[in-house]
């Protein structure tokens, strides 16, 4: 019964140190999370408009940069990349996304680490104008189309023109 007794106190010793160390990395964790830089938010307040050709179609970007349809879009103050997200991608040709189209963007440019990336809330192109994204920035699954002469919905009074 001697032997059972040390046995049993370091088994509960080994047990009392792995709570310990749990409770220690769970308090740190949201140090560690808070620590990470949060993503930029979209505000249309920033929105801008941007008019060019496309160059290129890109449905797998650079490291680094968010994934889904990327549209090189060249303008007279050089070549912008605009990110229209990964739902359009498999769409892109049928509405007219093709590398020669004429496009008006309006979004808002972000600067990320691995680089510059116009934000895409609504592009027109061929007659059509879509809305990609809600005013919150949220990347649409289902796309709204109208004519260009019609503003998109929920786009700010007055925008800038851009680019």
């Amino acid at each position: 019964m001697s032997r059972a007794i040390p046995l049993f106190s370091i088994g509960c010793l080994f047990s009392s140190l792995a709570l310990l160390a749990g409770s220690a990395f769970a308090q740190s964790a949201p140090e560690l999370q808070s620590a990470a830089a949060p993503a930029p938010a979209y505000n249309t307040a920033n929105e801008i408009i941007v008019n060019g050709t496309i160059s290129q179609v890109l449905t797998h970007p650079a490291v680094g940069l968010p994934l889904g349809l990327h549209l090189m879009v060249s303008t007279p103050q050089g070549t912008v990349d605009a990110h229209l997200g990964r739902y359009l991608a498999p769409l892109a040709g049928q509405k007219g996304l093709i590398s020669g189209a004429t496009v008006r963007m309006i979004g808002v440019m972000m600067h990320l680490p691995a680089g510059d990336v116009f934000v895409v809330r609504t592009i027109s192109v061929g007659g059509q104008t879509i809305v990609v994204r809600s005013t919150s920035g949220i990347p649409l699954r289902q796309f709204h189309s109208s004519t260009p002469l019609r503003e998109a919905p929920g786009a700010p009074a007055a925008q800038k023109e851009g680019l």
